[in-house]
């Protein structure tokens, strides 16, 4: 009988992870896109500060507030106010509102759903002391959106391009248009590469208005962020302990993978071994879950496992089973991050040339993806 002796061990520590930061987000990354427009400079050139203007929309005759929309808006505003125009109130509930509020002292209380409504009959026109328009900016959202492209300047680094387009146009309150035009807002910086994926899932949560003129649109526009994301493959492997079994008995062996990992998939050369057991696998391996899930694998390759044979004059005397085999395998995993996985499993071989070639084999994982 031959006994195993200590082998040396390969121990690997964590990590630190690094994580963005809101700041770094995707979201705010959008808003910086939109805010480079800055419609106030174009419309300076075409308006006199302190004129009078409202701000619409071309596509409907009623307001939205869904979340990209509203957020162009809103910053759009903000551009036209600082650059020195009176803008208008001109959000359908908050106009209901301050008719309720233009009546003398006292609130009133109107029924405005004549407005809103699909049919124009029987349109009352109700007296405000809300001031008309001297000029109407109304626009339309061509394209708003981001992309990922690898950086020019480090291979650890990914470069973030944002781009949003909007057509505007300026005209009286005769309907003469004096200005119409695409404007653009861009923005690009670059994150590390690991920040991909994070990014892809991390965000706040805008608040969920449910406004009173939602129910009432007939069809919600199709306005989508489209975000183009690229394939990482990363360089991994993975040290890894355990016990195998085979024809003899348990023995301490150890391991490493080394291959290429996907978004949910892996690709390695499996090298295990232990004294009188060895085995080199191709392997693929597809896992199930976003931070913790389970794993399959399966492998083929080349396996050496030593066996008794005999008894000869009441000797046991070993020989060797070489030849090819199958393996296959599950588990679980943990990833801390986008960087270190941690990995438990069962993996079984089969031998295919010679029926002593099998064994089994629990293993513990700490891979690296790179």
């Amino acid at each position: 009988m031959k006994y195993l002796s200590p082998l040396a061990l390969l121990l690997f520590i964590g990590c630190a992870v690094t994580r963005p930061n809101f700041d770094q987000s995707n979201q705010v990354f959008i808003e910086k896109t939109i805010k480079a427009i800055d419609i106030g400079k174009t419309i300076s050139s075409i308006l006199p500060r302190g004129t009078y203007v409202a701000l619409v929309s071309i596509e409907l005759d009623s307001t939205i507030d869904y979340q990209l929309v509203a957020m162009i808006e809103d910053f759009m505003i903000q551009s036209l106010v600082h650059a020195g125009f009176k803008v208008l109130e001109r959000d359908a509930d908050l106009v209901k509102r301050l008719i309720e509020e233009s009546h003398g002292k006292n609130y009133s209380l109107i029924n405005l759903d004549p407005f809103y409504g699909d049919s124009t009959a029987n349109v009352k026109v109700f007296g405000t002391n809300i001031r008309s328009v001297d000029y109407i900016i109304s626009y339309r959202i061509l394209e708003c959106g981001l992309v990922y492209n690898k950086s020019l300047t480090s291979t650890s680094n990914m470069r973030r391009e944002g781009l949003t387009r909007l057509f505007i146009r300026v005209q009286k309150k005769d309907g003469e248009i004096i200005y119409a035009n695409n404007l653009d807002g861009k923005h690009k910086d670059e994150i590390p590469i690991d920040f991909v994926g994070m990014l892809s899932n991390y965000h706040y949560t805008f608040f969920p208005y449910e406004y009173p003129l939602q129910p009432e649109l007939r069809a919600k526009p199709s306005l989508l962020v489209r975000t183009k994301t690229v394939s990482k493959v990363k360089f991994y492997f993975e040290p890894k302990l355990g016990v195998i079994f085979d024809e003899v008995g348990e023995w301490f062996g150890y391991g490493l993978n080394i291959g290429i990992a996907g978004e949910n998939e892996f690709g390695y050369v499996d090298w295990s071994a232990t004294e009188g057991n060895f085995g080199v696998l191709a392997c693929y391996e597809q896992v199930f879950g976003d931070q913790f899930g389970a794993f399959v694998k399966a492998g083929i390759g080349y396996a050496e496992v030593e066996y008794e044979y005999g008894p000869f004059m009441r000797l046991y005397e070993w020989e060797t089973a070489v030849g090819l085999c199958l393996e296959a395998g599950a588990g679980v995993y943990y990833e801390l991050g986008d960087i270190v996985r941690m990995k438990l499993g069962y993996h079984h071989r089969f031998g295919l040339s010679h029926e002593k070639s099998g064994s089994g084999l629990i293993q513990f994982g700490f891979g690296f993806k790179l």
